[in-house]
């Protein structure tokens, strides 16, 4: 696999997703459990996680 922009741009989605994964994890230890944020963090977090699964799916296939 080459470096190119597609390459670039699926990592960069990958960390950026686990980056709000992170985000809501932290959020949820000092609020409460269940709290708004922590819960919005995760779900950005899996909605750009599957926007990058997608792309790779649809790139390489």
């Amino acid at each position: 696999m080459k470096w190119d922009t597609h390459t670039f741009t699926i990592i960069l989605l990958v960390i950026v997703g686990l980056w709000e994964f992170a985000r809501g994890y932290n959020a949820q230890r000092m609020g409460k459990k269940g709290s708004l944020p922590a819960q919005s963090y995760y779900l950005t977090g899996a909605g750009i996680l599957a926007v990058a699964i997608y792309y790779a799916v649809k790139l390489w296939s």
